[in-house]
């Protein structure tokens, strides 16, 4: 029994009694070879005997070895965990938990450069329960695709899309990955997974193409493809398979061509031509410019006029 510093053992009748116990919150706690510890928060008054009772539940043990199932080695190193007891096991692969109260558990062992493996096990009062493990080396398997993320398949099973990380034993693994509209899928590959060792294998997705161009007419004029500007017509470029939305740059004089979809397809050259037209001259800018030209010849007139009068002038 320990309360505070203090500390007492208990009778053949399990009686108990701590002294010189400090005033105050305290905790009393009870533990026996064989049996789950027990603790109780209690208020010690000056002078006053308190009385706390215990009743303990006896635990039981489990023990076993961990080893390698290719060579029948001990691991050393390896984690148990049994709810929320952990511990690990010796140079010899040991491994031995105690004071688990009674009740049924999943026993679990992991280890580096292993796959990790559990089992289910009944813990019984004072009873030690034996669990062995013989654990697969593994290695880590990474996954990715690129530029864009695609369903990714390890010996025929979907891992999702990637990018994907899974340890798995040790071997040779067949990588195959799904379709993804717009590129060429990628052919399969041979990934060998080592002990402890990443194996990271990359699938690249090339883009299915064809040619887009674009001209205009009757001037050259600045093209734009999904808003991004191509520079001067004419244009032909290499694209990605797609939906394009192509538009036009303002032309003086000219009415813009409204915009125009492109669909290109694989290995094709999809052609956009955008016409421009005139711009008609209205009724009032004739006779503002017919008003300016008149205004121009009169002005003309005076001009030479005055230089015929000027020799006039002068012999007067």
């Amino acid at each position: 029994m320990i309360a505070g510093s203090e500390t007492a053992n208990t009778q053949a009748n399990g009686y108990y009694l701590i002294s010189n116990v400090p005033s105050g919150n305290q905790t009393i706690t009870a533990s026996a070879l064989g049996y789950i510890a027990e603790s109780k928060q209690i208020y010690q008054s000056s002078g006053v005997t308190t009385t706390v009772n215990f009743e303990l539940i006896a635990g039981g043990a489990i023990d076993g070895t961990v080893t390698d199932e290719a060579t029948g080695h001990p691991i050393d190193g390896a984690s148990i965990i049994l709810n929320g007891h952990i511990t690990s096991t010796n140079s010899e692969g040991y491994y031995n938990i105690s004071d688990i109260a009674p009740g049924n558990y999943t026993v679990s062992v992991a280890a580096t450069g292993y796959m990790s493996d559990s089992k289910p096990v009944r813990i019984d009062p004072h009873i030690t329960t034996s669990a062995n493990f013989t654990l697969l080396p593994a290695g880590n398997l990474s996954i990715t695709t690129a530029p864009v993320s695609g369903e990714v398949f390890v010996n025929g099973t979907s891992w999702g899309n990637s990018p994907k990380s899974e340890v798995v034993t040790v071997g040779q693994y067949n990588i195959t990955f799904g379709p993804v509209t717009g590129y060429l899928t990628p052919s399969w590959q041979l990934a060998v997974v080592q002990q402890g060792v990443d194996t990271t294998v990359e699938g690249v997705y090339d883009p299915i193409t064809g040619t887009l161009t674009i001209t205009t007419t009757p001037v050259n004029a600045e093209v734009f493809v999904n808003g991004t500007s191509w520079g001067t017509a004419p244009q032909s470029r290499t694209v990605q398979i797609g939906t394009y939305i192509i538009t036009f740059g303002d032309e003086a004089d000219y009415q813009t061509p409204s915009e125009q979809t492109a669909i290109i397809n694989e290995n094709l050259e999809t052609e956009i031509e955008g016409e421009y037209e005139s711009v008609p001259i209205s009724l009032w800018t004739l006779v503002l410019a017919g008003g300016i030209i008149t205004a121009i010849v009169i002005a003309a007139i005076i001009m030479i006029e005055r230089h015929r009068r000027k020799p006039q002038d002068s012999e007067s």
